[in-house]
């Protein structure tokens, strides 16, 4: 018998849905991978340079981690950790890890029948799993640093099965490209920000802050095997602009 191919159209509905979990999913995880990344690094054995502080506070702020009438790192380290933890649940109206969450699922509901069982409850329990262990924090005072590193490694995870189910379990047509374009889209307004921010605190022309701007990028163990005992400008600009 003749086999015909057949492409099923993507109705715009479907199509923006997909575009927007996209880049929800994108938005949660470099949310997640910067509050994790500050957290460590003013909780780590060496007190981070004022360059590096500067560029951690305005990264939290530009990401919606933080308010900006929270303290600054330079002001109080102690103030801005609080402020950070306490900005990480679910509020309406506040651009924060719970809120790229909740749209993360409200944009995954719209579309129930196009996601995998699998996919869907991903979604769905990254969600619940992460408003439970931000509630279980805010009982606590002051706010426990240790715990919420523990959500968000544990979030990271959940957001990394996520990403898997997106890129190795859909179909490949229309939407999908647009769930692709949804998350570039994300990434580069994210990392673009990161890098101009990076030059403008001067966090990058310190080797510690270098290092902190390339964990955000994901980029630490690449660069290294590629620029060995080497913290030169135009070998970071080679690595995350201009590298194909």
């Amino acid at each position: 018998a003749a086999i015909e191919p057949r492409d099923s159209p993507v109705t715009s509905r479907t199509a923006e849905n997909l575009f927007w979990i996209g880049r929800y999913t994108e938005r949660a995880e470099n949310m997640a991978r910067l509050a994790r990344i500050a957290l460590e690094v003013f909780h780590g054995d060496d007190e981070p340079a004022l360059a590096t502080q500067m560029w951690l506070g305005q990264m939290a702020v530009f990401s919606g981690l933080v308010d900006r009438t929270a303290p600054t790192p330079t002001a109080s380290i102690d103030g801005f950790e609080q402020a950070l933890i306490r900005g990480l649940a679910y509020r309406s109206g506040v651009h924060s890890v719970g809120h790229a969450l909740r749209a993360l699922r409200q944009a995954g509901a719209a579309l129930r029948e196009q996601l995998s069982s699998e996919h869907w409850g991903l979604i769905k329990r990254a969600d619940r799993d992460f408003q439970s262990a931000c509630q279980a924090l805010t009982q606590a005072a002051p706010l426990p640093v240790f715990g919420a590193l523990g959500a968000l490694r544990e979030l990271s995870r959940q957001l990394a099965a996520i990403t898997g189910a997106q890129s190795d379990h859909m179909w490949r047509d229309d939407g999908w490209r647009l769930l692709s374009v949804g998350r570039q889209i994300e990434r580069l307004i994210f990392l673009a920000r990161a890098l101009s921010r990076g030059f403008y605190t001067n966090a990058v022309h310190d080797a510690a802050g270098l290092a902190v701007v390339l964990r955000l990028f994901d980029a630490s163990v690449s660069f290294h095997a590629r620029y060995q005992r080497t913290h030169s400008i135009a070998a970071l600009i080679e690595h995350v602009v201009l590298n194909p």
